[in-house]
């Protein structure tokens, strides 16, 4: 009997180390310090870097304004500048010295084309539906990727597939919740 309240222990205490080893931590927003979000590759990349931005805000994320960020790109003589997840740290290093940021967002968006429907319309959101995008946290010092997500809109139907507003939140609770 002494052995096997022995092994159900044993069995229990393990089996709570496995469960508790296997539950994602959310991500403080403090793990990437002060945050640059930049233009991004693809149609209204702008858009999306400004929907990025709102989501880490509310989130609590130490973040440049975007007019920081279009003042350093103009300074640089690069207004029109996209940075999606595969630019060079030696493109991103000198922005974020420049914006003094310990990390930045990089990404890239493509769209599905279409216009807006009547349910976008009464929503008030422009209506620009995402085929597919990526975000990443590259930390400006060394190039290290802190953590990344994508969204791959499916529909089949263009009325079902996400806006850049919904895309952006999945994006961000994707990173922050730990995928």
């Amino acid at each position: 009997m002494r052995e096997l309240l022995v092994v159900v222990w044993c069995t229990l205490l393990v089996a709570g180390c496995v469960n508790s080893a296997n539950v994602p931590r959310p991500l403080p927003a403090a793990h990437f310090g002060s945050v640059a979000v930049l233009p991004m590759e693809g149609p209204h990349g702008d858009l999306m870097a400004d929907r990025i931005t709102y989501e880490l805000l509310n989130r609590g994320v130490d973040l440049v304004t975007q007019q920081a960020i279009s003042k350093a790109l103009r300074a640089r003589g690069q207004h029109d500048a996209r940075f999606g997840v595969d630019t060079p740290l030696a493109r991103l290093a000198p922005l974020a010295k420049q914006l003094h940021v310990d990390t930045v967002v990089v990404g890239s968006v493509s769209d599905q084309g279409g216009g807006e429907t009547v349910v976008d319309q009464l929503r008030g959101i422009p209506g620009y539906k995402v085929a597919r995008a990526s975000i990443k946290f590259v930390r400006a010092s060394n190039g290290a990727s802190l953590a990344s997500a994508d969204y791959n809109g499916k529909g089949t139907f263009s009325w079902l597939t996400d806006t850049y507003y919904d895309v952006a939140r999945k994006l961000v609770n994707q990173v922050f919740d730990r995928q």
